[in-house]
């Protein structure tokens, strides 16, 4: 997926992402949140995820051992159980 992606629209993508500011939306989730990352990313460390996390009033932090930068792809069963977990605690529409 990555290969099949322009440079420049890739380039483009990295820029916004490390613009964005969203600190200011974390105050008040009105869903349940988790927030996951692999414990071998070096694009999103583990230590920043995780005061993301705790910025995020009730979110809980998922690290997943020996998992890179992409959770779902490099870990999908994992993904699954932690999705399904969460799944679990979400209200009823």
């Amino acid at each position: 997926m990555l290969l099949r992606s322009p440079v420049e629209g890739y380039a483009a993508a990295c820029a916004a992402l490390a613009a964005a500011d969203l600190t200011g939306t974390l105050a008040a989730p009105r869903v349940p949140v988790e927030v996951i990352a692999g414990a071998e990313d070096d694009a999103s460390a583990p230590d920043l995820v995780a005061a993301l996390a705790a910025a995020i009033p009730g979110a809980v932090l998922t690290i997943l051992p020996g998992v890179g930068h992409i959770p779902p792809v490099e870990a999908p069963r994992a993904m699954a159980a932690v999705i399904a977990r969460l799944a679990g605690t979400a209200p009823a529409p």
